[in-house]
């Protein structure tokens, strides 16, 4: 499994217990720069870090802290969740932005919307539901097997980073927003062999007839569609859908933290705003150039 933030995506390298030590490994493990040029864009009102690249400009932005944080504390422990609470921030943020026709945003509208998600309160509730979403299923799953799961087995289960086949599971669940949600995953069919649980089960089904090359697949939802990443499927599937791609949320899969981006509003000199509970090295990450490269 993988939890953004200090996990990864459902991905299936990190499926272990989390502990600082590892969070801070996943995070480095995640960050691969594509040594992008440096250049200095607008500066957008809670903007922390931007880059330059070949494909365009990335601005990243944060919202509320997923960490240090009392009321996401005290909903981890009433869901017996792990600490590394980005893939539950990632669905909470990209269902606030879904609702916002963002590209006809001016400058003022899109500070204002960083603002709101920087205020925890707003966020909660979503975060409460999706927490017990995916908690529910895993109590479940362990309630299944409980005659051959030792406790030990059980506890480190339970608190293990999201994974990235709960967040399309809650994502699924949710009605259909007014402005689609779509989720850019990592390909972890080479991290099958460290797959347990559930996890392996939707690796097998779900990835692994991909094969091990393509390093992202595309989700979209309202149908559930898997499909290798590429500009020419994605918009071929967004015609279908009667989508404009830029009108997209994307939860993104960093593998080792997810993140939520859109592409940037016309009155933004930026291509992809991502929208990140950390401060993350987002903007640095290959899956932020993949998605450029989609848009």
């Amino acid at each position: 499994m993988g939890d953004a933030c200090s996990t990864s995506p459902k991905k299936v390298s990190p499926k272990k217990p989390v502990h600082d030590a590892r969070l801070e490994e996943a995070l480095k493990r995640s960050m691969a720069s594509e040594d992008p040029v440096k250049e200095e864009p607008k500066v957008i009102k809670g903007e922390f870090s931007n880059k330059k690249l070949p494909s365009g400009i990335i601005r990243a932005v944060s919202v509320a802290n997923q960490f240090q944080n009392p009321v996401v504390d005290k909903l981890s422990e009433k869901h017996e969740t792990c600490k590394a609470t980005c893939g539950y921030f990632c669905t909470a943020v990209a269902r606030i932005l879904a609702t916002k026709d963002l590209q006809t945003k001016t400058k003022s509208d899109i500070e204002s919307i960083i603002e709101y998600l920087t205020d925890i309160a707003n966020l909660e509730p979503l975060l409460d539901e999706a927490m017990k979403f995916t908690m529910t299923d895993r109590f479940g799953y362990c309630d299944s097997i409980k005659d051959t799961m030792t406790a030990s087995d059980r506890a480190a289960y339970l608190r293990d980073w999201v994974a990235n086949y709960e967040i399309s599971d809650f994502i699924q669940h949710l009605p259909a927003t007014e402005f689609p949600i779509a989720f850019l995953r990592h390909n972890q069919t080479p991290d099958l062999p460290d797959a347990k649980h559930v996890e392996r089960l939707q690796i097998v089904r779900e990835e692994v007839p991909f094969g091990e090359d393509p390093p992202f697949l595309i989700e979209l939802f309202h149908p559930r569609s898997l499909f290798v990443s590429s500009k020419k499927q994605l918009l071929e599937e967004c015609e279908a859908r009667s989508i404009e791609p830029k009108s997209i949320v994307w939860v993104v899969d960093l593998n080792g933290h997810f993140d939520v981006a859109v592409a940037a509003p016309l009155v933004d000199d930026a291509d992809v705003i991502f929208f990140d509970s950390m401060k993350s090295s987002c903007c640095e990450n290959i899956a932020a150039k993949e998605l450029l490269e989609l848009l």
